[in-house]
């Protein structure tokens, strides 16, 4: 499969991947972990994997856009931000149905009111809660929706949510390659600085 992980565009010098999400006025941006590992883990599994940090990148809504129709996914993987959200689902919406690809939603801020938010969209019918390295690659692979943990989708008009899975253990930890690795052949690490660590960093 061809999956897109994004970070989709929002105002200028907004950041979502760290512990909070804000407008920064030192021109703040931290590495997207979080998709970064999950971009690792669908390499490591024989996946054709793209990485969009579009706010990192300084891309506006069409530049993004026109990235994500270039790579034409078969699966998009969006992590939203909690200021940002109606922004990130709206955006989502529309390159769902332009790019005719499957889309789930994932991050820590989607999984503070997973119904709530799938329910704001008109077009993205599942959202992973919790840690979504394994979810993303169960549903990429064609795994009935009912059968993975951790997967809240939209059915019949209705929002599901499944039981949740356990957190990774030492093996399923072990089993996700280094994130530096995948960092190095999917970002410009220049783009990334915080005044607190020596430019440039990895986090």
């Amino acid at each position: 499969m061809k999956i897109l992980l994004l970070s989709p565009p929002f105002l200028p010098g907004y950041m979502r991947n760290a512990r909070c999400d804000f407008v920064s006025l030192s021109g703040t941006q931290w590495y997207p972990i979080l998709l970064g590992y999950c971009g690792a883990w669908l390499e490591n599994c024989g996946h054709e994997v793209g990485l969009v940090d579009a706010p990192a990148c300084k891309l506006n809504h069409r530049a993004t856009e026109r990235l994500a129709e270039d790579f034409m996914p078969d699966w998009l993987v969006v992590y939203t931000g909690r200021l940002s959200e109606d922004n990130d689902i709206a955006f989502t919406d529309r390159l769902t149905e332009r790019l005719g690809c499957g889309t789930v939603i994932a991050g820590p801020y989607a999984s503070i009111a997973p119904e709530a938010t799938l329910a704001k969209s008109a077009r993205v019918n599942r959202l992973v809660t919790g840690e979504f390295e394994f979810p993303v690659r169960e549903l990429v692979e064609g795994r009935e929706p009912a059968g993975i943990p951790n997967l809240v989708y939209r059915e019949g008009g209705e929002i599901v949510r499944n039981p949740e899975r356990q957190y990774l253990g030492r093996a399923g930890l072990d089993a996700i390659p280094f994130v530096s690795r995948f960092f190095k052949r999917h970002l410009d690490l220049r783009r990334y600085r915080t005044p607190s660590e020596p430019y440039p960093f990895v986090d």
